[in-house]
């Protein structure tokens, strides 16, 4: 069977325990015989844009700013910050190009 997993992230980029369940689930469907790709987004520009990981076909997007919680900025701010990044999800240009 073919997969197609989206992630926010994927490892080696981590900040929570989904990045981890993601690998995880991919690399036991990979074992089993499945066709897996995952498509992703990268906190490191020095990761690479596609890899195997696993047997897992990795396509990562790069993004410009940063679509995670800011925990570093005040309430209001943060709500702002958040705000933003759901009206950019609405149509993000640089997914669009990076799909080709």
């Amino acid at each position: 069977m073919n997969i197609l997993m989206v992630s926010n992230l994927y490892p080696p980029d981590v900040i929570g325990g989904a990045e981890i369940m993601a690998a995880n689930l991919a690399d036991g469907l990979a074992d089993r015989g499945h066709v897996v790709r995952v498509v992703t987004s990268s906190l490191n520009a020095s990761t690479p844009e596609r890899e195997c990981r696993n047997g897992v076909d990795v396509f990562r997007v790069r993004l410009r700013g940063t679509i995670f919680p800011r925990g570093d900025l005040p309430v209001p701010l943060r709500l702002l910050h958040q705000l933003r990044v759901h009206a950019a999800d609405v149509h993000n240009r640089r997914v669009v190009k990076a799909r080709g």
